[in-house]
């Protein structure tokens, strides 16, 4: 028996076939037009973060080559400056010369040697302290436009000093003739001049140029009260106070210490007649001036019973 077909289920079955077939045309149409989805553009705080944080890294890196390139220069800079400390110990005046020409020497650099006990000397110290000074090189620093001639070592001891203490009569002269040379500046440890120094080492062509100098205050004392005069007094030399004696604005009559003693006690007090004749002798003597005490020279002179210097004293005009 043949097969008959119901025409209404016919008819429902192909509708849903045209209906499914349409769904899935609009389905396709609406994928194609809703939009690509992508990922989230980055925000504007997040892009200049970034940016913060590169610049900070070049800068870094840029530092760290300028220091580099300072740590080499200052490495130059010191084997150069050592260099001409050398060169001016050893009396190299043409390596001197040279040096002097390059813009990172440092004509008055400064270095401890030897350790830490060791003195800051300059070339200019060194170029007059070392092998009885090397005056074409004192004479080519001082000419220098960076030249500090008054520049003290560790102590205080300046050029004048150094070269005073040595009796090195011509760059005595040379430091003198320093537009900003200071004649009476003190070393640290004593508080006293060049002249003191001259004194104290008895060189007489050094204490006859220093006296003649511009501003020398040959009374300026040391921290124990001590001039240039008594000085060369107590160290025995006599031919530095007979030169001090004749420099005009000497102060014969200048009381050392707290005791008040002038120089005429002391001599009378150690018994030396040459002194005591010398200093009668010399202007504006005062031979009755006392100590803080009330002891003059006379008093001291017969305490002593020393007879001839009671008889100077008793001899002197201003008696």
């Amino acid at each position: 028996m043949a097969h008959l077909s119901n025409p209404n289920t016919s008819t429902l079955k192909r509708e849903l076939e045209e209906s499914s077939s349409e769904k899935s045309s609009v389905s396709s149409q609406d994928s194609s037009k809703r939009p690509r989805t992508t990922d989230p553009p980055a925000s504007s705080s997040e892009s200049g973060s970034h940016k913060k944080k590169q610049n900070n890294m070049e800068q870094l890196a840029a530092y760290r080559k300028e220091q580099a390139n300072r740590h080499k220069q200052a490495r130059e800079s010191t084997a150069l400056n050592e260099k001409l400390l050398e060169s001016c110990k050893n009396g190299e005046l043409a390596e001197v010369r040279k040096l002097l020409e390059i813009e990172e020497v440092d004509v008055n650099y400064r270095k401890m040697t030897n350790g830490s006990r060791s003195p800051l000397r300059t070339p200019l110290h060194w170029a007059i302290f070392y092998k009885n000074g090397h005056i074409d090189i004192v004479h080519l620093l001082l000419g220098h436009k960076n030249i500090q001639v008054n520049l003290g070592a560790d102590k205080g001891g300046t050029a004048l000093h150094f070269a005073s203490a040595l009796g090195n009569v011509e760059i005595v002269r040379l430091l003198l003739a320093a537009p900003d040379i200071d004649v009476n500046k003190t070393e640290n440890d004593h508080g006293v001049t060049a002249l003191h120094v001259a004194s104290n080492e008895g060189h007489v062509g050094v204490v006859n140029l220093i006296v003649q100098a511009p501003g020398i205050d040959l009374n300026k004392a040391s921290k124990d009260g001590s001039t240039a005069l008594f000085v060369a007094f107590k160290t025995g030399n006599f031919d530095v106070c007979r030169r001090l004696f004749e420099a005009t604005g000497i102060n014969v009559n200048q009381a050392v210490g707290d005791a008040g003693i002038t120089l005429l006690l002391a001599a009378v007090g150690t018994g030396n007649v040459d002194v005591v004749r010398l200093l009668l002798k010399a202007p504006g003597i005062d031979v009755n001036k006392a100590a803080n005490d009330g002891i003059t020279a006379l008093h001291a002179a017969t305490m002593e019973g020393n007879v001839e210097i009671v008889r100077l004293l008793l001899g002197a005009q201003s008696m």
